[in-house]
């Protein structure tokens, strides 16, 4: 393996280290979102619950499981971003490609 093989772009298919920290840290926003969300839901359900009767269970249920699946598939998504970050780190260092703020 040459040098050339191991640069980012043969690595993560980014031009450079910045954009491969991107790519290693995408999907966290998303998963930060879907797991807002799908906590406002089951909470929805928790007051679909506590404030209707028999009707309402039925929708209380429904919005109760998205919510699980939100929250679920958020942990799972901050899980593999978390991973991407670690091996991104690893293979780079610790502070490779991040930007300095400009001041």
């Amino acid at each position: 393996m040459t040098t050339a093989d191991a640069t980012p772009a043969r690595v993560t298919g980014a031009p450079s280290l910045t954009l491969a920290r991107f790519q290693a840290e995408s999907g966290r926003g998303l998963a930060v979102a879907s797991l807002i969300l799908g906590l406002y839901f089951l909470l929805g359900s928790l007051l679909l619950v506590a404030t209707s009767a028999g009707a309402g269970a039925v929708a209380a249920i429904f919005t109760g499981l998205i919510g699980l699946y939100l929250v679920v598939v958020a942990v799972l998504g901050l899980s593999r971003a978390a991973a991407r970050v670690r091996a991104f780190e690893a293979t780079y260092g610790r502070d490779a490609g991040k930007q300095q703020p400009v001041t």
